[in-house]
């Protein structure tokens, strides 16, 4: 799988692959980035995306569950047989409109994107959603 990092005006870091994996293309797109989630300071981009999709990944080569560990609006990424599949939502699960990559190979790409955005933003991991308010318990 071949890969370069590109620095949008807004400061957001996109990967565009220039293999031919039109479908992981999109996934990538559609499924992780760089834009800070809700809630979360929006003066730059943010590894929150690529870092949940790192630890999912990681739980999934774990536990072996083939749920996707990565969606979006129109795509999924999910690990199956060793490898991630990148499919879109509307197509069934026997559908021929798939592209599978090596699991490694993506944890490298996700890896590099991550660092790539800290090389040019040091304050990226910190764009976090703010903590879950905590609600207290009725008294009784």
């Amino acid at each position: 799988m071949e890969y370069s990092f590109v620095q949008s005006p807004e400061g957001l870091v996109d990967v565009v692959l220039t293999s031919d994996e039109p479908i992981l293309a999109d996934a990538l797109a559609d499924s992780l980035g760089t834009r800070p989630p809700r809630g979360a300071r929006q003066d730059g981009p943010s590894t929150y995306w690529i870092d949940r999709a790192l630890s999912y990944l990681r739980a999934r080569l774990t536990d072996l569950e083939e749920s996707p560990f990565a969606s979006g609006n129109i795509t999924y990424l999910a690990l199956k047989d060793g490898a991630i599949e990148a499919r879109y939502d509307y197509d069934p699960p026997d559908s021929e409109y798939v592209n599978r990559v090596p699991a490694g190979e993506l944890i490298e790409l996700l890896e590099r994107w991550r660092a790539r955005v800290i090389e040019l933003d040091p304050g990226a991991d910190r764009r976090v959603p703010p903590p879950p308010r905590a609600w207290p318990m009725p008294p009784a």
